[in-house]
């Protein structure tokens, strides 16, 4: 599913964004 995805990429923006600061 495309949303699937798009919720994936989310999460790890989400992650990245914390991880950076």
């Amino acid at each position: 599913n495309y949303q699937d995805y798009e919720y994936l990429i989310n999460v790890i923006h989400a992650f990245q964004y914390v991880i950076y600061g």
